[in-house]
């Protein structure tokens, strides 16, 4: 469905669009039967558009896809000219016509102010615990003063965290070349990915975001004796990622445009009943919440 969609809704000429599907190039546990795998040899054989990582599928707590997430952003940049790199879920449908045309803009305005980097999603603000805490922490569904009044909640126990910085969701988050490049090469970053797998071998499974989340309070209350947050799993992909870019870009002081794609008019939910509407799905760039 996905490639389909992808062909009717290509962009426009010079303006070309590569869809990639990422897989961990290994199993965490047990790998599928031997005919999965040929299934799967033989659709990345026949589209070229599979693309296999250093990193693992199955991993044994929520943050499912993080291992996989962090290789691509590290090895994507490195190996293709594209003037963006973008990150969608597998249950969102990118109009890549409409999408280039606003990344097109994006980049143009982020020119003309001097802020030549680009971060591109629906942003959201969070906090993160540092020191290889693996957790994000304050923040999450609001705007950045929303995320400064949780942070500084004495109920949330968020007093050691990072932020609040723009956090790009999951459905799509898209960074232009000179940004993705910058986190690919950004040593720390690189640390962050393997401590983060070390600890997906060494660690304490967590298996909803609500446990994961835990980790600092098991340190003051004792939720659990069996998850210390010095054994925390990277649980939460997105916010993960964010804070390694907010990371770069002050370290290196980067001017970055942070531009965030307004919900109403142009994401819409497969349900919602106006995006059958001309008017809407002509400007849509995303359905979200598509299922088979």
């Amino acid at each position: 469905m996905l490639r389909e969609f992808a062909a009717k809704a290509h962009g426009p000429p010079g303006r070309t669009v590569r869809n990639e599907f990422v897989f961990g190039d290994r199993f965490y546990e047990s790998p599928p039967s031997a005919e999965v795998q040929q299934r799967l040899a033989d659709e990345a054989t026949r589209y070229g558009d599979a693309v296999f990582v250093g990193a693992r599928e199955r991993l044994p707590h929520v943050g499912k896809a993080t291992e996989k997430s962090a290789a691509w952003w590290l090895s994507a940049p490195l190996r293709s000219r594209a003037r963006f790199f973008c990150k969608t879920d597998d249950d969102s449908l990118i109009h890549h016509a409409h999408l280039a045309a606003a990344l097109a803009a994006a980049e143009a305005q982020a020119l003309q102010e001097g802020s030549p980097h680009v971060l591109f999603s629906y942003i959201r603000w969070r906090g993160w615990l540092p020191f290889n805490r693996f957790q994000a922490c304050g923040g999450g569904w609001g705007g950045p003063i929303d995320a400064i009044r949780h942070l500084e909640d004495p109920k949330e126990h968020c007093e050691l965290a990072e932020g609040p910085f723009p956090q790009g969701t999951g459905q799509l988050t898209c960074m232009s070349r000179n940004l993705a490049l910058e986190l690919a090469s950004w040593k720390p970053f690189e640390h962050f990915f393997r401590v983060a797998m070390a600890r997906n071998d060494f660690g304490a499974p967590c298996t909803t975001a609500k446990e994961c989340a835990q980790s600092y309070l098991d340190e003051i209350k004792k939720w659990h004796v069996n998850h210390h947050p010095g054994l925390n799993m990277w649980h939460h992909e997105d916010a993960g990622i964010s804070y390694n870019v907010w990371g770069v870009v002050n370290a290196k002081q980067l001017r970055v445009t942070v531009v965030h794609m307004p919900e109403k008019g142009w994401i819409w939910p497969w349900f919602h009943p106006k995006i059958a509407e001309p008017d809407q799905s002509a400007r849509a760039i995303m359905m979200h919440k598509a299922k088979l």
